[in-house]
Parts: structure tokens; sequence; C-alpha cells
């Protein structure tokens, strides 16, 4: 590998660093997110339909009414002094003579609020014909017509209607939650109200882009592609000097090293073994650098047509390991790595750290073993 110089280096630690400014937060997780159709429309309506209305069993009361007039008011100047009075009716997925759906909609004293929720879908939507519906049910009532979407960026495409975005919505209604905690407890239905607003709230994450990202990694995308290079490069180094270990270690023997990917190519492997072996034994080493333990050494000993008594001497052998994670010691059949009903033995040695003359010592002890029995 041709050597960096300082400067190389100090380039490359200056774009690591700047990296660590574009870590994008890891957001809650909610209850919801275990759910499968935690995105579709649906749900989310029907839960907002729950909350809105007061009789039903969660004892938040008018707690999310008041948050969504508020939104209404402070959102569209059109409404802001507009006296929407107590609830009357609220309704979901709202059929109409032309068999269509509306999402949702609120009746106040004052008006008749509709509702068309959006999470990901484009809007093309038969407004139209909600607001022949609406008009048929206020004919012989003194009320305003609203027609709102609710959705991730308040971005409203329907003539005569406007947008509302969620997180306008749940940063309304969040206060009197709280408020209504204090008030009169917590209770289960405020702790699922509360998520139920985060998941919203997610809602707006999940789709914002980061502009910022993209630009530093178009301005930089040489240098960072020289750096994936580099850790490719580093791989290969870590392989060579085990295998270079090895050979210094047992000069009459050769090795190699077949690379394997495991875990969904999280880790990064190889199988060391003897050129000249007659059986399918194999000394397994993985790394992954992003989580602990970032380095394991796996024994892969063939059994077959072995002594049974073996296994007491190799264990014997194993138990004597330096190394304080060892794992506990276990014989098993395996027919996944070589395609054979053989016994092997399967052991590991896992390390926190990575101390590159620590594991091929780890491995030098294991190929002794080997050595002496297979």
């Amino acid at each position: 590998m041709a050597e960096l110089d300082d400067k190389e280096l100090q380039r490359y630690e200056n774009l690591l660093l700047k990296v660590q400014q574009y870590q994008i937060p890891e957001r809650e997780v909610t209850f919801f997110d275990s759910a499968f159709r935690k995105h579709h429309e649906n749900p989310t309506t029907e839960l907002l339909a729950f909350f809105l209305n007061m009789n039903a069993p969660h004892s938040l009361h008018d707690t999310f009414y008041k948050g969504f007039i508020k939104s209404i008011q402070d959102s569209n100047t059109e409404y802001r002094n507009f006296e929407f009075g107590h609830m009357q009716d609220l309704g979901y997925e709202e059929i109409t003579e032309n068999f269509k759906r509306i999402d949702l909609w609120v009746e106040t004293e004052k008006a008749l609020i509709i509702v068309e929720v959006k999470i990901g879908h484009i809007q093309n939507n038969p407004v139209d014909d909600y607001k022949e519906w609406a008009e048929q049910q206020i004919e012989h009532k003194q009320k305003e017509i609203i027609k709102m979407v609710l959705n991730i960026d308040g971005q409203c495409h329907f003539p005569d209607w406007f947008g509302l975005p969620f997180q306008n919505l749940t940063n309304h209604i969040r206060p009197l939650l709280a408020q209504r905690a204090i008030q009169d407890g917590l209770s289960k239905w405020n702790v699922f109200a509360r998520d139920f607003l985060l998941h919203l709230d997610n809602f707006y994450e999940q789709n914002e882009v980061n502009m910022d990202v993209i630009d530093f990694v178009v301005r930089n995308h040489t240098s960072i592609e020289e750096l994936f290079k580099i850790r490719e490069i580093a791989y290969e180094e870590i392989k060579k000097y085990i295998l270079k270990s090895l050979r210094k270690e047992f000069d009459n023997q050769e090795f190699k090293a077949i690379n394997e990917l495991r875990n969904k190519k999280e880790y990064r492997g190889w199988r060391f073994s003897t050129d000249d072996s007659a059986t399918n034994t194999e000394i397994g080493l993985f790394l992954n650098f992003q989580d602990n333990p970032i380095a394991e050494i796996w024994l892969f000993l063939d059994l077959e047509n072995k002594d049974s008594s073996i296994k007491g001497k190799v264990d014997a052998k194993l138990k004597k390991s330096n190394h304080p994670s060892i794992n506990k010691i276990n014989w098993k059949l395996s027919n996944q790595d070589f395609n054979t009903e053989s016994e092997y033995r399967n052991i590991g040695w896992y390390f926190n750290e990575f101390d590159i003359k620590e594991i091929s010592e780890v491995i030098i002890y294991v190929q002794r073993i080997i050595n002496e029995f297979d």
C-alpha cells in the first residue's frame, strides 16, 4: 500500500470531521412504528377522529378539538377571528352520493369542516363532489363550509381549499395535552395521544430533504470516493497481515484466505485455512467497526472421521486460552457452511477493541490446535 503523507492524512481527517456535522439525529421511536400500516392515511384519520371526538372513551375531553380549531385560526387569516363554537358532530370515511370518500369532517355550531388527509399520495381527489355533499348537509343551516388538506408540508393544490401541516396541528394540541395531564393526571390515553402526535411529527422528518448533506456530498464526492478506496485497501492490509503472521509462525505451511460477507454485508470477513488441509477446517475472522464486538474469531474444526475423544482434548486446549472473551464451548452439527453433515467444533472469541497484533496471536493459537488435532 502506498504510504499516505501527513498532508493527505490531515485532509481526510478534516473531511471526516466535517461529516460529523451532517449526522442526521435519530428520531424518537413511537408505538406506531411497530404497525404494518403506519404510513397509511386511513388508520391515521381514524385515530385523529377518535381523539377529536369528545365523547370517545379517552377522557381527554375537547383537548384535540381546541388544538384543531386553534391551528386553523392561526394558519389561515380568513378564519383568525372566526367563532367556530362547540363541536356538534364528526365523521370519517364518509360516502357521498357518487360513492366518493371524504376522509374526515367536523361540524361545529358555525361551520362544517371537510378534511382531506394526505401522507404520501398526490392531490387528485374529487373535491367538487365533496363540496356538493357539504352543501347538502348545511342546506338549511347558516354555517360556513371550510375545506382543508391536512398533510406533511401544508401545501394545497385544490382551489378554494387551504393546507395545514401536521406539525402545525401537533404544535397546537401538545400544550393542551400537557395541561390536561397536569389537571387530571397522566393516563394511558394521554400517553397514547402524545405518541400519536409524535407519529405525525415524524412524517415531516421522514419527508424532509436535507440539502446541506446533498451539497456536502456533491462538493466532496471525489474525496469521499477516495476514502472508500482507502477503506478497501485497509481491509486487504488486515488480511495480508494475518496471512503474513501465519506464514511466519508456521513456515512449513502455506495459507490462503477466502473473502466473506456476513449479516447483510455489515461484517467484513475472511476464512483462513491451509492449502494442504484434507478437511474443511477453517478459522473465520469477521469485522464490524460500527458496533461491539467489532471483531470475532471463529474456529470451524471439521471432526469427520475423528475419534470421539478429540472433543475432550480440544476442550482442554481451548479452556487454556488466555483471551477473556472466549465463548462457551459448544459442539454442534453443521451443514450450512460446507454442504456436509460433518460434526464441527464451533467456537468464537470476541474483541471490543481492534488490536491487529492481539487478533493475529489468537488466530495463531487456534491454528496450533488445528495442527494438533486436524
